[in-house]
């Protein structure tokens, strides 16, 4: 992670010193940057999953690696979409989103004893998981520096993470599902840069920190794309992710989620996507 911020650092600096090479096919009204984007592409992320959830609604007796416990995979390949949308005459006001789904499943006999819930499960349990884990992002943005070479705005939004496990023993049928939804507010940083007029540089930076009694919270989620339009409403990208969760509360019932135990999401990879713009 700290590597991905020096790289997102260096390039965001490069990039802001450098003269955009521009022409005159920026036909938008905003220049290169377009009113409405919808993309669809892959993530090839790489999982680390550390959980502790010790009461309240989800119960694990003990710190759990769950790629190690439950056999899940350490790396996935799933779809990613992203998009925006300038609800402004002048186009510095815009709404983003973005949604993706890491959610695994696997069978392994446990070598070792946990407790989820009230139902515990023993080492030699054949067992059946399914660690569901989607992500939703949506942020407002506002571009306090805006021409033709450069949009660089600030955010506010939420980043909201569905957290579902289930495990299932194959021989007695026991059955405990816990689910949890996290929604974290977040501030963050937009950068784009025109490098030429059909390459463009995009690079983002999401936070979120909050200790409140027993309860404390960070997010930092990075993205930096370099994507090619190919034609007037169609661009190509290839880009890097990098983000975590971490998530820690005691048994106050104050506690702004229903949490006791410990809960932290590591991924980081490639993403790849076609997008459509107008």
């Amino acid at each position: 992670m700290k590597k991905a911020v020096w790289i997102l650092g260096l390039i965001f600096f490069a990039t802001l010193i450098s003269k955009p090479v521009l022409g005159n096919d920026n036909e938008s009204e905003y220049g290169p940057w377009k009113k409405f984007s919808i993309s669809l592409g892959g993530f090839i992320a790489e999982m680390d999953t550390t959980v502790r959830l010790d009461s309240k609604s989800l119960v694990l007796g003990a710190i759990i690696d769950a790629e190690e416990i439950f056999d899940l995979d350490e790396d996935i390949r799933v779809v990613r979409s992203d998009g925006h949308y300038r609800f402004s005459r002048n186009g510095r006001h815009r709404f983003d989103f973005t949604y993706y789904d890491l959610s695994r499943d696997a069978t392994r006999t446990l070598s070792q004893d946990i407790q989820i819930g009230e139902t515990e499960f023993n080492i030699g349990d054949t067992v059946d998981t399914k660690f569901g884990l989607v992500f939703f992002k949506a942020a407002y943005a506002y571009s306090f520096l805006m021409n033709e070479a450069l949009d660089i705005s600030a955010s506010a939004g939420l980043f909201m993470t569905d957290v579902e496990l289930e495990v299932v023993t194959t021989t007695t049928g026991i059955d405990e599902v816990q689910a949890l939804l996290i929604p974290l507010p977040v501030i963050g940083l937009r950068a784009n840069f025109a490098l030429t007029p059909k390459l463009i540089l995009k690079e983002s930076l999401d936070l979120f920190y909050l200790k409140y009694k027993s309860f404390k919270g960070h997010l930092l989620d990075l993205n930096l794309a370099l994507e090619y339009r190919i034609w007037k409403h169609v661009g190509l990208g290839l880009g890097y992710e990098a983000s975590r969760i971490e998530i820690s509360a005691g048994d106050d019932e104050d506690d702004p989620l229903d949490l006791e135990g410990r809960l932290d999401f590591r991924y980081n990879g490639i993403v790849f996507y076609a997008a459509y713009y107008f």
